[in-house]
């Protein structure tokens, strides 16, 4: 079994040294593109000899740059593979200056001291010139292969009476550079290349039927190929007979037809030379009549038009003046009939000028008096007070002190003299006792008062004497409140006082524009009958201009008329002359002819039995070329054609009769190897299910229950193969009736088709996984269940397929590399390491963090140069792991 591999000098690696045979799983720990796959696809160099088959990162095969990857010195770049069966000995792998690799063996276990010395306390690693010294001075036994086969050899073996790498089963066959062991085991270098197709192969590879097959191209027997010759030609005459008579009709009238069109040729030529003469002396007169019209248009009519033109314009343009002055005016006499009467309007300016009068003499007493506000407001508040107690007054007057002090009246007269205003208006109630006699002492309070002399007396107030005061006093209130307002506001008055002048310079001139409206309205009648004239002249020029344009449209119309004429015998003469380059171009020998048909007429023919012709020669090229073929026939004149094949149609009962005896001799040839292979399909069917899915039965995954393979048939393959198995010898039928029977019929199809059936035709895979008791079917070209349990079914069948070829011994362990383990869930690990351990793998893993589940751990840590690994200083078993 392999035990150790040391990389030595690497593009990554300075060296990089891994043991196995002290645990049964491991890990690689480091950072992603660090180079822990580089590291484990070293294995394609002891396992996967073949340099195309080898798998590497990224899908690389083991191309020279791969090559040059791990071996950047051809003396000094290594590879050292560790074997133990019975003994240590190691396989070496360099290359040489051409890139190729070279392998050779070494009888000692693997030793740091046989590849590097040390010099001033540095390790040097020796080049292979001094490696080789070295060994022979310590006696080891080196030795070169001398080419990829012997390596193969070495690596594997059947039995264990050797000390190859791998010890396999008796049953694992091998084919050049491979076995059934190494095309399996690259899948487990590289499981991205498990896929369903890998699936299916591997395990027609683990069954040895990866050869098995048929291939009828491979069957050429004489008899065969004299059996095909005779019923094809047989077939032919057969088959192309509606067609072949079909062509020799066509080659008949393709004759017919080439026959007529060379007397129409004739007749279209002799047509040609006659009428485009005719045509052309026609076009000449027209062209002649077109000149004189042009000269009419453009010498006559054209500047005649143009004056007329010209007129009309300029009375436009005087219509349109005085058409704009008769508006004016007529607007200028509707402005005037939308203002007031005259009379109104003088009243409203004497108005205006009495109010403008007022304002102003406002205006000037303020200024002359210097009034301000505050005195103003004065004098309208007491104003307003007397007003008041003159209303009170009013209002209360016949229950006043006045009415009620005494019954009498004189007595009345006197009390009113004596007594104020005020307390006269005073509430009737207030008086306490009524005066009843009026002497000549006047008592106030505690003092006497003579009344009887220098006394006025006033006649008694009515309540019409108090409204008139009050009148007077309103209306002296109203002018000092408008006062007030003046004073308030100067510049609003003074603003009022303009738009009064203004109104009154407005009224004046609405008076002027009344008072010149008679001489307006002589104005626009004036206009109006200017207009007219305008007009009347204006319509005498248009009717000259419409007799003009009536002339000039005359002779427009005629001169198009004449140059589509004109056109019409051009576009005839082209035509005409086209068509005869168009018939020459038929290269149609002319044959004298007659005919009273027109050129039109005898050209219509020309292409329609050209034509005609042409799908004649068509049909019959294409049936002379088919049937050519079909016959394999060389005979290019169709003449001799036809009467070759009336020859063949004579003979065709003597051929039928010839092929009955080869029939005989090869109806059975092809019906056993499909039995075989039938029964080889079975074979491996019985494989599958007995002993493969017994195997993957006793492997638990996940919550899976129970996995198994199944094999769907290809029923239309396996159909057609049966068919052919059981051809059995048939006498009496004749090969030409190959399609009555269904068993040939298919024999004659896979024999045209030169068909090869492969063994991996005959099948799919399906895999029936049971969850919970239920069982399903599901596709391995996808993703089966999740990511973790997907990649373990994938593995363990690959993994049970190897174990398969392989013997399963201490010292056949099989190094197996899987990348991403993280991806596998915590449940499925330690079941995929004990599957590992029962069937005899030790499985490398790698991942950026260390996983449990595993006894050995190898941390792989960056560094700036080349990296070094070693078991001393980077390996740490489980047990040493907190």
């Amino acid at each position: 079994m392999l035990t150790r591999i040391a990389i030595l000098n690497s593009k990554v690696y300075g060296k990089a040294e891994l043991k196995f045979d002290d645990c049964n799983s491991l890990q690689l720990v480091g950072p992603n593109n660090i180079g822990k796959s580089t590291l484990i696809y070293a294995l394609n160099f002891l396992f996967i000899v073949d340099g195309s088959k080898m798998s590497f990162s990224g899908q690389r095969k083991g191309d020279k740059e791969t090559i040059h990857h791990y071996f950047p010195k051809h003396d000094s770049s290594f590879i050292v593979f560790e074997i133990y069966k019975k003994e240590y000995y190691c396989i070496l792998v360099k290359r040489n200056v051409e890139g190729e690799l070279e392998y050779y063996r070494f009888d000692n276990k693997y030793d740091d001291t046989l590849f590097f010395v040390t010099e001033k306390g540095m390790q040097r690693l020796l080049n292979f010139e001094e490696f080789k010294e070295k060994v022979a001075l310590k006696g080891i036994n080196l030795t070169a292969f001398k080419n990829k086969t012997e390596v193969f050899s070495a690596v594997y073996q059947r039995g264990k009476k050797n000390d190859s790498v791998v010890w396999l089963e008796d049953n694992v066959k091998t084919d050049g550079l491979s076995n059934n062991f190494s095309k399996v085991y690259r899948y487990l270098i590289n499981s991205k290349l498990i896929t369903n197709k890998t699936l299916k192969d591997s395990l027609i590879i683990a069954d040895n039927r990866e050869n098995e097959g048929l291939n009828f191209s491979q069957k050429n027997k004489k008899d065969i190929t004299d059996l095909l010759k005779i019923n094809d030609e047989i077939k032919n005459v057969k088959t192309i007979r509606p067609e072949f008579e079909a062509f020799r009709l066509d080659l008949h009238q393709y004759k017919a037809k080439t026959k007529v069109l060379s007397q129409l040729m004739y007749a279209f030529e002799k047509q040609y030379e006659s009428t485009v003469p005719e045509i052309e002396l026609r076009k000449a007169n027209k062209i002649s009549e077109i000149a004189s019209v042009n000269t009419e248009l453009n010498e006559v009519l054209q500047p005649k038009k143009t004056s007329l033109d010209q007129k009309i314009g300029g009375k436009e343009m005087e219509f349109k003046f005085k058409n704009e002055d008769m508006t004016r005016l007529y607007r200028e006499i509707d402005e005037i009939n939308k203002l007031e009467p005259i009379d109104f309007l003088k009243e409203q300016q004497t108005n205006l000028d009495k109010k403008r009068r007022e304002i102003e003499l406002k205006l000037t007493q303020i200024e002359e008096q210097k009034l301000t506000t505050k005195q103003l407001q004065g004098k309208i508040d007491d104003l307003s007070l007397k007003i008041k107690q003159i209303d009170e007054v009013i209002k209360n007057f016949n229950k006043s002190l006045r009415h009620t002090i005494s019954d009498d009246a004189e007595s009345l007269k006197i009390l009113n003299s004596v007594l104020s205003e005020q307390v006269l208006s005073l509430p009737g109630s207030q008086v306490k006792k009524k005066v009843k006699k009026v002497e000549e002492l006047l008592k106030i309070f505690d003092g006497e008062i003579d009344i009887s002399k220098n006394i006025n007396q006033k006649d008694f107030k009515t309540v019409e004497t108090f409204t008139k005061e009050k009148e007077v006093l309103v209306d002296e209130l109203d002018k000092l409140q408008k006062l007030f307002e003046i004073v308030s506001d100067i510049e609003k008055t003074k603003n009022e006082l303009a738009n009064i002048i203004f109104s009154i310079e407005q009224t004046k001139n609405n008076i002027d524009a009344i008072n010149n409206k008679p001489k307006v309205e002589k104005e626009w009648a004036d206009v109006k009958l200017q207009l007219q004239a305008i007009t009347n002249e204006k319509d005498q020029l248009l009717k000259e201009q419409n007799a003009l344009q009536r002339d000039i449209s005359l002779r427009s119309k005629r001169l198009e008329e004449l140059n589509e004429e004109k056109k019409g015998f051009d576009e005839r003469i082209v035509e005409l002359r086209v068509r005869r380059e168009e018939v020459e171009s038929f290269l149609i020998e002319p044959v004298e002819f007659e005919t009273s048909e027109n050129l039109d007429q005898i050209y219509n023919k020309i292409k329609l039995y050209f034509r005609e012709k042409g799908e004649l020669k068509q049909n019959k090229d294409r049936l002379f070329d088919k049937l050519r073929t079909t016959l394999n026939s060389a005979i290019a004149d169709e003449e001799a054609f036809v009467k070759y094949v009336e020859e063949e149609i004579a003979c065709l009962h003597d051929k039928e009769k010839s092929i009955d005896g080869l029939l005989q001799g090869i109806s059975t040839q092809f019906a056993n190897p499909a039995f075989t292979l039938l029964k080889r399909y079975e074979e491996f069917k019985q494989f599958v299910y007995n002993k493969f899915n017994y195997k993957l039965s006793k492997t638990r995954i996940s919550d899976i229950e129970a996995l198994k393979i199944e094999l769907v048939d290809n029923k239309k393959i396996m159909e057609e193969v049966r068919k052919i198995s059981e051809i059995q010898e048939i006498k009496g039928q004749m090969m030409f009736e190959f399609d009555q029977s269904e068993n040939l019929k298919v024999l004659n199809q896979y024999l045209d088709n030169s068909r090869r059936v492969s063994f991996d035709e005959l099948f799919d895979i399906e895999l029936h996984l049971t969850l919970k008791g239920a069982t399903k079917k599901v596709d391995l070209s996808g993703q089966v269940e999740s990511d973790g349990t997907d990649r373990m079914i994938r593995l363990i069948i690959i993994m049970s397929i190897i174990n398969y070829l392989a013997l399963t011994d201490d010292e056949n362990k099989i190094v197996l590399f899987i990348d991403e383990v993280a991806t596998i869930d915590k449940h499925n690990r330690p079941q995929l390491v004990n599957f590992c351990n029962e069937h005899n793998f030790i499985p490398i893993f790698a991942a950026p963090d260390p996983v449990p589940d595993f006894d050995k751990y190898y941390f792989i840590y960056p560094s700036t140069g080349k990296i070094n690994v070693s078991e001393k200083v980077n390996a740490v078993h489980a047990e040493s792991i907190v």
